[in-house]
């Protein structure tokens, strides 16, 4: 959902944790789907193909949007928001490849899960520099 900044409004970075949240716990109940939207294997089934290019190309641009929207406000830093969003995605799809389709008895602790994806897509690798 839309980041709410009105007044008494919880801090963007919780609910954009609270989003990152939801979007594990649908991927998480319907393993089938995700197992053909992480797996599947391309140019077996062109109409398929076509699909799910035109399912990543309509998340990719909400992502953008959303980017977009924040270097606006000033919250989100300069960048290629077409980059940027394909970086967002690539870390809840391979989070969630790994995780949810592979090895029976891996569970994803999706608050903490979400928590991390957060925080790499907000600060990447590096500590936080010291003053």
């Amino acid at each position: 959902s839309r980041v709410d900044l009105g007044p008494g409004a919880p801090t963007p970075v919780s609910q954009i944790h609270e989003n990152v949240i939801r979007v594990l716990k649908v991927l998480a109940s319907n393993r089938a789907l995700n197992r053909i939207l992480l797996r599947h294997a391309v140019g077996l089934d062109a109409d398929l193909d076509r699909k799910l290019d035109g399912f990543y190309d309509r998340l990719l641009e909400r992502i953008e949007g959303a980017l977009s929207l924040g270097q606006g406000m000033g919250v989100v830093r300069a960048g290629s928001t077409r980059l940027l969003a394909v970086c967002v995605l690539g870390t809840i799809k391979e989070v969630t490849a790994q995780y949810l389709l592979g090895a029976p008895g891996q569970e994803l602790e999706q608050e903490g899960a979400a928590l991390e994806i957060l925080e790499y897509n907000l600060h990447g690798l590096l500590e936080a520099e010291q003053p």
